[in-house]
């Protein structure tokens, strides 16, 4: 069965943006492969899988729900869930051995107790708040966190890490953070030398080699974007997003489209109906998708988005496209008018917020290995 719309996804050019990651770091430099919120809307389980075949072990996501799903994909992954985690899911955490990242002393404990219950090692990553202020552990806190975890013989400090607020733009105070986290982290290192020292992002990697330290953690780099420009990084954007046209028809002058008849039409317009709207991944309001490409050429919304539909105008598209023709919504070329970047800017929000916004059940999502040129 053919269903529309769909998003197709180039695994070829993911193997090809991990290239690019490792040429940027060390050999000795371990790679995290963020792959939460459906590995940022491409797939949580085909994109894990074809990462692990190429030689990716390490996966972090944002709840436990995804690290177990891994886990039945993988038996022997390792798996670090990056946010808080309720205290009622520890023990599924502990018995799957994924590990947890932790910023208080009672977590800590918790997990010791049901470890020791349970005969086995909790794995935790101590995460330390060093500016962008969302979680972890303040730094005056730390020096107390760590005489605490010497004493939790069933707790296993795997990691040490950070998050940077900007790296991709404010260089000074990515600066700052890292001195701050080297100041705390490389004494734990000492204490720990086993520990697994982290800083770096998307951006981190490629701006500040010196936030390497033991392991990276990729994620929208590896779906072929950066949000920062630069001609020297080579990375393919790896998912296109299509749609077909279900009906053309005129519209007269002065009439109005779309639910609230927020567009009133100028003149005679020839328009099509999509098979997509906001309950797919667009926007309803206030700035919706600003246009999509039909035969290369672009065609602009009219009227308010509907939660399945759209209508776009193809007055100005010669020969008038036909019921069935296909819609190009997202371009896997980073210089298109339908880019990921280009369509983010319009709307007013990050390449993040569109790739995840994308309907895990409605968009079905096609693997495919296209050639790299």
């Amino acid at each position: 069965m053919l269903t529309f719309p769909k998003a197709v996804i180039n695994l070829r050019y993911l193997t090809h943006n991990l290239r690019q990651i490792k040429k940027a770091i060390s050999q000795q430099t371990k790679i995290m492969a963020v792959v939460k919120a459906n590995a940022y809307g491409h797939g949580l389980l085909p994109i894990t899988r074809h990462l692990h075949h190429q030689g990716i072990n390490y996966f972090g996501v944002a709840r436990l729900e995804e690290a177990l799903a891994i886990r039945r994909l993988i038996k022997d992954a390792t798996i670090l869930v990056l946010s808080p985690i309720p205290e009622e899911n520890f023990p599924d955490a502990v018995k799957e051995r994924i590990s947890l990242t932790v910023s208080d002393q009672l977590a800590l404990k918790q997990l010791n107790n049901i470890a020791r219950r349970a005969k086995t090692k909790a794995l935790v990553h101590l995460k330390i708040d060093t500016g962008l202020h969302r979680s972890g552990l303040a730094p005056d806190e730390v020096t107390g966190f760590i005489k605490v975890i010497t004493n939790q013989k069933n707790v296993i400090l795997e990691g040490v890490f950070t998050h940077f607020a900007n790296a991709d733009s404010d260089n000074r105070f990515t600066q700052k953070q890292l001195g701050l986290f080297r100041e705390i982290a490389l004494p734990i290192k000492r204490l720990f030398p086993h520990t697994l020292l982290h800083t770096a992002a998307s951006s981190a990697i490629f701006r500040f080699k010196e936030s390497h330290f033991d392991l990276v953690r990729p994620g929208l780099a590896l779906y072929g974007h950066i949000s920062f420009t630069s001609p020297k990084i080579n990375l393919k954007p790896i998912l296109a997003l299509t749609t077909r046209i279900s009906r053309i028809h005129r519209v007269q002058k002065n009439e109005t489209i779309g639910y609230d008849r927020t567009y009133t039409t100028k003149r005679k317009l020839t328009v099509a109906t999509l098979m997509m709207g906001y309950a797919d991944g667009l926007r309803r309001a206030p700035l919706s998708w600003p246009q999509v490409l039909i035969r290369n050429k672009s065609a602009p919304i009219v009227g308010r988005i509907s939660m399945d539909q759209s209508v776009v105008d193809v007055s100005r598209i010669k020969p008038t496209p036909s019921a069935k023709s296909t819609v190009l919504l997202l371009d896997d070329r980073s210089d298109s008018l339908c880019s990921l970047e280009a369509i983010a800017k319009k709307i007013g929000t990050s390449p993040y917020e569109v790739l995840v916004d994308l309907s895990e059940n409605r968009v079905h999502r096609i693997y495919i290995h296209g050639k790299v040129n």
